[in-house]
This record gives structure tokens, C-alpha cells and sequence, in this order.
């Protein structure tokens, strides 16, 4: 009996699918397997079948008595439709009129091109030797897609990679797929969860070491079994990796422990068994830890400097860095264990976020001794732009009155050096702008006109070649913030200026020098500190600018807290009367759109402050004062019930709602009685300082302040005043405990 056509269609083409997989019918293929076999292969598995069953159809249809030629009535229809492949479940596909002669020479001819066998097998004889010769072993070709997945930056790439990994393994060790993950598999998802870690993703680093652990796991059931556990045994790369991603996740101690068991499991073995499975570098086992080690070498010590260097230790980055060239001095292996360029560059790195009062100088000590070590004839450590950089970073940060000289007599020697044809500490723009930077920190007097003199000469240098020279938005924020920071009168108009010269040039075409959110929030600075006439409300039309260019899609400008506290301290320092007002609408419409649910503009502590600053410097009538001290009281109970951790009362909270208090309400009992329960209110929080002793005396008659004192035997004692009468000073260090404990913040 003859099937019909679709049905004898779907059983030819999946007993040739199974054949060719190599499943027998009482078998059923893994759920996995599917994903070893290429689209390529499934699509000429699939046309093989096809004309396995054309075939098999017209050699029964020529048997069968009642068939008729009817084949040649549909070949041109055929021929029409020679590329597609028709869908078995969808389509009918009539046998007779399959493909002519014609068709079935061509298809046979591509087949042998292309060593396909009957029934759609790819021949096997040769072809992977002919793909190894020409470069394409597939655990190579394994190996580039794990590492390109680990290094896409997607989401869950490093879980998808391992799961790639692990299946791979699953169907080798089944007998589905000829090749099974090795070192270089295991390092490149290592590397994609090194990448992945961070502060808060600490897990990724976790999976590093989970990896490691399996990889010493396999190494020594290998050679257990009689092997000699070469596959997956980790080497360098892979401990390395590890110390990277604890490095990434903010794990130093970890780091360095790991750093420490290499050196006392190799340095104990010796020397000699640093290579002991050759030039592949791989690990060694260890027989009485019963694990596999390595012997650190150069990128291993870089990875623990750059771990606590993350952290701004630098104390200990470079404590690493003298141990690193004390064990390659006492190794002699300088092609393993060197300390480098790149050694040094991160720890001044360190030095340059640490923070510490000396850091800069120690930042400067440790580049002059790299310049001795090059001088003597070692060019590892030649220092470069970035050593530089790096040690101008460090004196911007400092606190020391001669840290912008420093910095910029350090960029002048970079010149010096490179017009004298040292071309590797050529000064770029991360250079001039770290000593903008400096200048702008220091507020010295010039240190505006100086930063934009550097300015003029980056765009100087840049029009004469030296493209690593150009400005960016961040340097002309620099120079912006140092105009802030001068508080000269002119200082915002020079802010706006250069805020519109950035402009300009977007509009010609320099997208690098589109202003973003900081660079307004360092403009209105500048305007609010110059205090001219109409400051204020020049900044808050800047603040509607961003609003409005925000709304239009300028992602690069969106609003934050630190933008409307910077409008409503504009309106603190100015003149205009009715600006305790102002600044509380600014301050509700921050809660109203907080509320909404845009956190970057959620009010903090500095906010509230902002506005009690505002109300302790409104003037004018009676009626003003009572309006802007009902504001502060407002503002103040706001703060309180505020449950965020950062809105937390502190000694300026207090000390400007004291000087509220002086300024806008009348001495007498009422003044008295608002002053005792604000009292009551600091020392229960315990942020009584100088400073908000001195708003308590200005603002209460001593009558008052010792009893306010009395109940627990304040010291007060009594110094000269300027008009010969003695006036009553506290001693706060005598205070109550309780009262000064969170004086601090």
C-alpha cells in the first residue's frame, strides 16, 4: 500500500535526521545535543532527506502501475523554487514532481564539493585535520566564544558562559561531541566573572573560585585515575584571574591572602618546579596540601596592588610593590617576577584617591625614585604621562597650601621634558586638567585667571597638532569651578561666558564639549557666590534650562539634589528680599517630584540646611521676618520627621536655626522659649559644638544660658572683651558627653 506523500515525507526525514546523529530508533537524543550541531549542518541534513524521499517516491511511482508522467507538467514551477526548502509540516510535497534530472546531477556534484554522503552526512574522512591545518581546531573556535561572551558586557554573560561550558563537558563525557573543554575554557569564563564583580556584585568573584576550585578538583582526579592532569589544570592566568575579580569586588585581604598561599606552596617546593609541565606555565601539585599552585609572577603582584589601590590604601599597594622587587631580586627571574611601569603607575594611583595629609608627598618620592631606577638603566619602570598625571592628581587633592604649585611647576617639567624629546611624558588633557583641578581646589587668589591661561594654551597646542591636548567638557568644568570657587564679583558672568563659548562650539559641531549636569551646577555656584544683583535668579533660570532640556531627551542634563542646592544657596547669599520664599518652593517642588518618584532629586540634609541658611539671612519688615521664620520652622520639622538616614539633623542644622532665631524673632520670653526647646533638641541628638554654642550665646541673655547650663555644671569661665567688661565663654569640652557625641556630624 503506498503511504501518502506528507506522511512518507516525516518518516524518511527523521530516520535520516536520526541517522545522521547517530540515534538508533529506539533511541531518543539528549535534550542538549541539539545545540552541538550547527544551522548549516541541520539545513543540509534537511535537504538530504529531501531528496532521499523524492528519490525513494519516483522509484515507487514508476513501479506503481496507475502512476502517470506527470512529472515533466510541474518542472518548470519546480525550478522556479529550486532554493527553498519546503517545510514538511506546512507544505505537501508531491515526489513526482520533486526536481528533475538536472537538479539531482547539480545536487550530487555540491555534495561532493562539500563532502556530504548519502542521507546528508558530512563526511568525516580528513575534514577535521584539513580544518585543524587551516586554523580552525574546534576548541579553538570553543574557546574565542566563550572568552567574546565573557567580554560582550550583557547581562548574565559570565552565567551563560559557564552554562556553555558545563554542557559541552556533559556531552563529551556522553560521547556526543569530540572535543572537551580545557585551561583556556575555564580561564576565559573565569575572566568573564572577573569582569562582572564588583562592590556589590561579590558573588561573580565567589563564581571565580568556585571555577578554580573545580579546575584543582579535575587535575587531581585525573592523576588519581593515572593521568597526568594537564586538561584544565590552572596555571598563572587562572590564579591571576581570581585575585582580579576579588581585586573587582573589593576584597584586598582576599587578594592577598590568595597572593600569599602561591608564594609559601611554590617558594617551599623550590624554584625548579616553576615549569615542570614546560613552557605552558601550567601549575604544579602540591601533594601534602593536596591541591595545584603556581609561582606569582608580575601580573599577579600588579593584580593585589591594583586590589588595595581600588581601596586607596596606599600604604600597603606600596608595602606589595617593595616585597614584589625584594623576591625578584632574590629569584633572579626577572622574565617572571618584575616590578614594572605599571606597578609604580598603580600606586600612585593610590596615593592619588587616598586621601592622607602626605600622600602627595610620598606620591612625588616614589616617582623620583622610578626616574633613578630608569637613569641606572632600567627601562621597566621609565615613568610616563600617566606617572605624572598621577602624582599632579595627588597634589590636587591635598590640602597643603603649596599643593597647586606643586602641581603646576610638575606640568611645566612634563613639558620640559617632552620638548627635550621624551615623548612618553608628553602632557595630555587628563594632565591640565588635574592641575586646573589643583588650582581650582586651592581658591588663591589668580588661581581662576591661571586655570583659564591653561585653558587658552590646551587650545593653543591642540590648533598646533597635538590633538591629546584638546579640552573637554570636564576641563572646562574645571576652570568653571575654580571662577566658583575665587567668589570674585565677576565671577559668574566669567562662568556664563564660558558656559556659552561650550555652547557654541556643540552648535559647530565638538559633541565633546556638550555640557552636562555638573557643569550647570558649577555655573549657578559661580553665580550664587558672586552675589551680584540678580544672581539668584539667573541660577534658577539655568536650573528651568536643564528641566527644560531634559524633557527634551538631553539625557546629559538631567536635574539632581545637588543642582537646587545649589539654586537655593544662590538665593541665600543674595539680596532679593523675598528669598526664604523661594527657596521653600524650590524645596517642595524637590519633595513633590521625589515623591512622584525621582529619587535624584530627593532632598538632603544640605537641602534643608540650604533653606534654614536662607531664612537666618532674610531681611526686611516685620512681616518678612515672621513669614521666613515660619518657613524655618517648617523646613525644620520636615527635616525631623524625614525618616532617610541622610537627613539626619546635624551641629549646622542647629547652629543656623539658632541664627534664625536671633535675626527674625524679638528678644523676650517667647525668643527664650523657642531657644530652651531647641536646646533640648540639640543635646538630645548630640551635636553641640563650638559653633552652636556661640549662636546659643548670641541668641540667649546669659541668664538664660546658665540655666540652660546649670542642671549639669558646665564650666564657664570668664576671658577680657575687647571693651574692657567681661563676657561668659564655655568651655565645650567640658559638656556633657552626650550632648557633643555627634558633634562630628
Amino acid at each position: 500500500m503506498r503511504l501518502p506523500s506528507v506522511v512518507f515525507f516525516v518518516v524518511v526525514l527523521k530516520s535520516a535526521y536520526d541517522g545522521a546523529h547517530g540515534y538508533t530508533p529506539s533511541q531518543q537524543p539528549p535534550l542538549s545535543a541539539s545545540s552541538a550541531f550547527s544551522p548549516r549542518l541541520k539545513y543540509l541534513t534537511a535537504r538530504a532527506a529531501c531528496n532521499t524521499a523524492a528519490a525513494a517516491a519516483s522509484s515507487s511511482s514508476s513501479s506503481d502501475p496507475t502512476s502517470t508522467g506527470s512529472g515533466s507538467t510541474s518542472t518548470n514551477r519546480t525550478r522556479r523554487n529550486r532554493s527553498m526548502l519546503p517545510n514538511p509540516i506546512t507544505h505537501r510535497v508531491d515526489p513526482t514532481k520533486a526536481g528533475g534530472r538536472n537538479r539531482k546531477r547539480s545536487r550530487q556534484q555540491r555534495n561532493r564539493r562539500q563532502g556530504v554522503a548519502v542521507g546528508g552526512v558530512r563526511l568525516e574522512a580528513n575534514t577535521r585535520e584539513k580544518s585543524i591545518a587551516k586554523g580552525r581546531d574546534p576548541i579553538i573556535s570553543l574557546n574565542m566564544n566563550l572568552d567574546y561572551l565573557g567580554k560582550s558586557g550583557q547581562r548574565g554573560a559570565a552565567s551563560r558562559a559557564e552554562e556553555l561550558l558545563l554542557r559541552i563537558e556533559a556531552l563529551h563525557a556522553e560521547g556526543y561531541y569530540e572535543i572537551t573543554p580545557d585551561t583556556v575554557s575555564y580561564n576565559s569564563v573565569m575572566n568573564a566573572y572577573a569582569r562582572h564583580a564588583s562592590a556589590t556584585n561579590r558573588q561573580s568573584a565567589e563564581d571565580a573560585r568556585r571555577l578554580l576550585s573545580r579546575m584543582e578538583d579535575m587535575t587531581l582526579d585525573d592523576i588519581a585515575r593515572g593521568g597526568r592532569g594537564t586538561l584544565v589544570r590552572p596555571n598563572s592566568i587562572s590564579f591571576n584571574t581570581l585575585i582580579l575579580a576579588l581585586a573587582n569586588s573589593g576584597q584586598p585581604e582576599a587578594a592577598e591572602d590568595l597572593l600569599c598561599e602561591m608564594e609559601d606552596s611554590c617558594l617551599a617546593a623550590g624554584n625548579g618546579l616553576r615549569h615542570n609541565d614546560g613552557p605552558d606555565d601550567h601549575g604544579y601539585i602540591n601533594e601534602d596540601k593536596g591541591s595545584v599552585s603556581c609561582m606569582p609572577n608580575t601580573i599577579t603582584y600588579n593584580s593585589c596592588i591594583l586590589a588595595w589601590a581600588k581601596q586607596g590604601n596606599a600604604p600597603r599597594a606600596e608595602s606589595l610593590l617593595r616585597r614584589m622587587m625584594e623576591l625578584s631580586l632574590e629569584r633572579n627571574d626577572q622574565d617572571e617576577l618584575k616590578a614594572d611601569c605599571i606597578s609604580f603607575n598603580t600606586c600612585l594611583h593610590a596615593y592619588a584617591i587616598s586621601g592622607e595629609a602626605d600622600a602627595a608627598e610620598r606620591a612625588e618620592d616614589l616617582l623620583r625614585h622610578m626616574e633613578t631606577l630608569y637613569l641606572s638603566g632600567n627601562d621597566d619602570v621609565r615613568p610616563d604621562s600617566i606617572s605624572y598625571t598621577s602624582v599632579i592628581a595627588a597634589w590636587s587633592s591635598s590640602r597643603q597650601p603649596q599643593a597647586a604649585d606643586r602641581a603646576l611647576q610638575l606640568l611645566e617639567e612634563m613639558e620640559e621634558l617632552y620638548e627635550a624629546g621624551e615623548d612618553f611624558v608628553r602632557p595630555n588633557t587628563h594632565s591640565y586638567t588635574a592641575v586646573i583641578n589643583a588650582l581650582a581646589r586651592s581658591g588663591s587668589a589668580g588661581s581662576a585667571q591661571k586655570s583659564r591661561y591653561l585653558l587658552d594654551t590646551m587650545h593653543e597646542r591642540y590648533r598646533a597638532g597635538r590633538k591629546d591636548c584638546k579640552p573637554d567638557v570636564a576641563c572646562y568644568t574645571s576652570v568653571i569651578d575654580a571662577y566658583a570657587r575665587s567668589r570674585s564679583d565677576d565671577a559668574g558672568d566669567n562662568a556664563v561666558e564660558l558656559l556659552n563659548e561650550m555652547i557654541e562650539r556643540v552648535e559647530a559641531g565638538d559633541e565633546e564639549l556638550r555640557p552636562n549636569t555638573r557643569t550647570y551646577c558649577s555655573v549657578i555656584t559661580a553665580l550664587g557666590r558672586s552675589k551680584t544683583y540678580g544672581a539668584a535668579e539667573s541660577a534658577e533660570k539655568l536650573l528651568e534650562d536643564t528641566e527644560r532640556m531634559y524633557a527634551f531627551g538631553n539625557r546629559e542634563v538631567k536635574p539632581t539634589t545637588a543642582v537646587f542646592n545649589a539654586v537655593i544657596d544662590a538665593y541665600a547669599q543674595s539680596s532679593y528680599k523675598r528669598k526664604a520664599e523661594r527657596a521653600h518652593q524650590l524645596l517642595l517642588r524637590m519633595l513633590e517630584e521625589s515623591s512622584e518618584g525621582n529619587a535624584d532629586v530627593r532632598p538632603d540634609v544640605i537641602s534643608y540646611n540650604s533653606v534654614l541658611k536662607t531664612c537666618a539671612n532674610a531681611y526686611g519688615n516685620a512681616a518678612i521676618k515672621k513669614r521666613a521664620f515660619l518657613i524655618a520652622l517648617d523646613t525644620f520639622k520636615r527635616l525631623s520627621k524625614s525618616k532617610a538616614e541622610r537627613n539626619r539633623r546635624t551641629s549646622v542644622t542647629y547652629s543656623l536655626f539658632f541664627k534664625a532665631i536671633r535675626k527674625l524673632v524679638e528678644s523676650g520670653k517667647e525668643r527664650d522659649a523657642i531657644a530652651r526647646k531647641m536646646f533640648a533638641f540639640c543635646i538630645a541628638d548630640g551635636v553641640l559644638n563650638r559653633q552652636v554654642m556661640s549662636q546659643i550665646q548670641s541668641t540667649c541673655s546669659e541668664s538664660v544660658v546658665a540655666d540652660l547650663l546649670s542642671s549639669d555644671g558646665a564650666s564657664c569661665s570668664t576671658v577680657p572683651s575687647s571693651s574692657g567688661g567681661r563676657v561668659s565663654t564655655i568651655d565645650v569640652a567640658l559638656l556633657p558627653s552626650a550632648w557633643t557625641c555627634n558633634a562630628g556630624r
